[in-house]
């Protein structure tokens, strides 16, 4: 079954900001509501400042997730992403945006 989720920011590129809140690494990472209330006063310190979006660091300063979203670079050819290990959310779209260019990227570049 298919839900069409839509975009989940009304922009082609998003103007972000480092928000002051961080990546919560001591609580554990599930798709719970009450988990994601760092993620929301984020968000909404962003858009206050007009800003589309922010961007967490964990407590040791390195950058995590956004607030609704994990965050890929592509790095001199290599697609990065801040490890699991940090405490981010893994899930479902970031093991598909990992195994995705072992069998797409070198054929879209």
């Amino acid at each position: 079954m298919y839900f069409p989720a839509g975009r989940y920011l009304d922009t082609d590129s998003a103007h972000c900001c480092v928000s002051s809140w961080r990546f919560p690494t001591e609580v554990p990472r599930a798709k719970l509501t009450g988990l994601y209330i760092t993620n929301a006063l984020a968000k909404t310190e962003a858009v206050e400042n007009g800003f589309d979006e922010a961007i967490m660091l964990t407590p040791s300063g390195y950058v995590a997730e956004g607030s609704g979203e994990n965050i890929f670079l592509v790095v001199d050819g290599k697609l990065v992403t801040p490890p699991a290990s940090d405490g981010i959310l893994v899930g479902i779209t970031r093991d598909t945006v990992m195994n995705w260019p072992r069998t797409n990227w070198a054929s879209k570049r």
